[in-house]
């Protein structure tokens, strides 16, 4: 929807992203990894998108202060809703995080084996396998807890289970 140098897009968040600037990064003592960046639906050079950033509940205004759709240097603010991420979308990011951890190969394929089983099971057709996805993420957490203080940190496994938690959460689990 535009309207005089405003426009709308939506992008999608869980409760355990925080926005820094104009990128979404995940919080905890994992590695931060950008999650999302927002930028201007008709972003040129030297509009100055981002310099200005307001962020009042769901809502965040980026400010292009030097856009030129209306006259030269006429500026345009950029209103972005946050939204929850889809169990696909939110899975991508867990398998981010995983990656991020740069843990030992096989430690790593075993964890994102699990959530790709998760991935592949939301994905089939059939409505009633969301149980299989959950299934799957339940058995990434338990894989998760057996690392724990061994290849894992407590903050990093916490982290991990909180996002995956999440998502079953978001299945309706």
């Amino acid at each position: 929807m535009q309207s005089r140098g405003v426009s709308r897009a939506r992008f999608g968040i869980l409760s355990w992203l925080i926005v820094v600037g104009l990128s979404l990064f995940a919080p905890g003592n994992l590695s931060p990894a950008q999650q999302a960046k927002l930028t201007a639906s008709d972003a040129a050079a030297g509009d100055q998108f981002g310099l200005s950033v307001s962020i009042d509940g769901d809502t965040a205004v980026v400010g292009a202060f030097l856009d030129d759709d209306a006259g030269t240097n006429s500026g345009s603010a950029y209103v972005f809703e946050l939204g929850e991420l889809t169990p696909q979308e939110a899975i991508q990011v867990l398998v981010a995080d995983v990656i991020a951890l740069n843990l030992k190969q096989g430690i790593s394929n075993s964890l994102d084996a699990k959530l790709d089983a998760a991935v592949q099971a939301i994905d089939d057709l059939n409505q009633n396998n969301d149980v299989a996805a959950i299934n799957s993420l339940q058995a990434f957490i338990n894989a998760v807890e057996a690392q724990r203080g061994v290849s894992l940190t407590d903050a990093d496994a916490d982290a991990l289970i909180a996002a995956a938690q999440a998502i079953i959460a978001l299945l309706g689990g």
